[in-house]
């Protein structure tokens, strides 16, 4: 009987497991600095297991129940978020959508079946899983009726730590590959040039640290990227073979197609449609790679398989207008506009700033149509995020 009367309390554990993984999701966040897959269900699901243990521990001063149960929680956790999973990773298929669905009906009518035969134990995790899964499904209908857009407010500073390359592209000897590419595609809002390895990184140390570069009378944000990526082929007509020894020379890319393996183990996709790369490498794998491809070309036969090595030396320039063209807003003008004044003030302030809206669609709600304003002499770029 007090086994029954203790199962509110384990309806109540789950419910409490949620609540408290919303700040501890929070804090997690702050500290990484990074987004967390679903994390409103992720932290509770590893969050109940150990309350769960604690409380039947409490009940029922068995460590052997205690250990059971928290093994069935983090069970039931892995099997409910790996849908989550599969809906981030290549893998696509229409029923994921009712896996996940199905999963949070399925496992408590489970633990409790099996609670007729092996007792209170699965009945207990049963219940408490019941009470989060309900609680998550609460706070996603909650947040989905009370989202708003969001206002985001950045001034827009001019490029104080521009390195001007107009004088140094002037030279005959200087960039010669850089300068042919340029000059067809210099008038683009955006440019895309593939580099060799010499002017890449000739650029990069005249560059340095700079995000910004003026090219005659005109800024550009700058992004130097080094890409290295391997693909397995079915077939090649044009290729050399590596032996292992031979490799072991060139430790990057025996790295990566050790990668590729191991991903293509795991995945039915077709061998050319799946690459295994590493973005960011230093200059000296940039270097053994281009001895590697000197000496053995693109296509490769190693251990009897066929690869593409790729490397990719990329520079990307997109046009930085400064001062922009946008409308001037008075305090009367701005003041039409509440949120967005709000928005503007901390970003002067600050630099930038996001407002939450009362309007599901800020925009059409309000008539604003401008993407950048000009307000106390300074610009601001205007964006909304639609949830």
């Amino acid at each position: 009987m007090r086994e029954y009367i203790s199962l509110p309390i384990f309806f109540t554990i789950g419910i409490i497991a949620f609540i408290l993984g919303q700040p501890l999701l929070g804090l997690l966040r702050s500290i990484i600095k990074q987004h967390i897959l679903a994390g409103e269900l992720l932290i509770p699901l590893l969050l109940w297991p150990f309350l769960i243990a604690i409380v039947l521990y409490a009940i029922k001063r068995s460590f052997k129940d205690a250990v059971i149960v928290m093994l069935l929680a983090f069970l039931a956790s892995a099997i409910t978020y790996s849908p989550t999973l599969l809906i981030n990773s290549s893998y696509s298929s229409p029923y994921i959508g009712y896996l996940m669905l199905l999963i949070p009906i399925s496992i408590p009518l489970i633990f409790i079946l099996l609670s007729i035969r092996y007792g209170f134990v699965w009945r207990a995790t049963g219940i408490s899983y019941i009470a989060l899964i309900l609680s998550f499904f609460v706070f996603f209908f909650i947040s989905a009726a009370q989202h708003t857009d969001t206002l985001h407010v950045q001034k827009i500073e001019p490029p104080t730590d521009s390195v001007n390359l107009t004088g140094l592209l002037e030279y005959p000897d200087e960039f010669p590959i850089l300068k042919k590419k340029l000059k067809a595609k210099l008038d683009s809002e955006s440019v895309r040039i593939e580099l060799p390895p010499e002017e890449f990184f000739k650029l990069k140390d005249v560059v340095n640290n700079s995000k910004f570069v003026k090219i005659n009378d005109n800024y550009y944000t700058i992004g130097l990227s080094k890409n290295l990526a391997v693909r397995r082929l079915a077939m090649a007509e044009n290729y050399t073979d590596v032996s292992e020894e031979e490799m072991k020379s060139y430790p990057v890319i025996e790295e990566l197609i050790n990668s590729l393996e191991e991903t293509l183990k795991s995945t039915k996709t077709d061998y050319g449609r799946v690459y295994y790369g590493k973005g960011n490498v230093s200059r000296e794998e940039v270097y053994e790679v281009m001895n590697f491809l000197k000496e053995n070309g693109n296509s490769i036969r190693y251990n009897g398989k066929y690869y593409e090595v790729i490397l990719d030396l990329r520079l990307s320039l997109n046009r930085y207008e400064y001062p922009p063209v946008c409308p001037e807003f008075t305090e009367e003008k701005l003041s039409k506009y509440p949120f967005l004044e709000k928005a503007v003030k901390e970003a002067s302030i600050k630099g930038k700033a996001y407002v939450d809206t009362n309007a599901l669609n800020w925009r059409s709600e309000t008539g604003f149509e401008e993407h950048c304003i000009k307000y106390r002499g300074e610009y601001y770029g205007v964006g909304v995020m639609t949830p």
